[in-house]
């Protein structure tokens, strides 16, 4: 029976290691100049949650910046994470609602959570 090839071999420098229970997220840092070089990319700031998803055995579970399990509150969301072709991973994000206009809203999303449901998250 032939081997399955470990697919870290294929990463340079990754080391194989238990899912951590716990990761903190990437914050942003206040800067007085935009930075320069073709090195940095820049994003649309979204009017959302920082969510972080702990995704393992097909499962996924949801953490506020502050660690609290948000789950329950964006399922859809956990619905839709856990079914990322990983085995394993915590993913980064941010949670969005958007208006009829197209753009996000932090009043649509906090109406959305508050009703354990959010139509439109991106």
């Amino acid at each position: 029976m032939a081997r399955k090839r470990n697919q870290f071999t294929l990463i340079p420098g990754a080391i194989a290691a238990p899912m951590p229970s716990g990761i903190s997220p990437t914050l942003a840092t206040l800067s007085k100049v935009v930075p320069a070089g073709d090195s940095w990319l820049h994003e649309v700031k979204y009017d959302g949650y920082r969510i972080l998803a702990r995704i393992d055995g097909g499962k996924a579970t949801l953490f506020s910046r502050s660690d609290r399990v948000w789950t329950a509150k964006i399922q859809e969301v956990a619905d839709a994470a856990a079914k990322l072709k990983v085995r394993s991973a915590w993913v980064d994000g941010e949670v969005c609602a958007m208006d009829k206009e197209g753009r996000s809203s932090s009043q649509a999303l906090q109406n959305a959570a508050s009703r354990c449901f959010i139509s439109g998250a991106i």
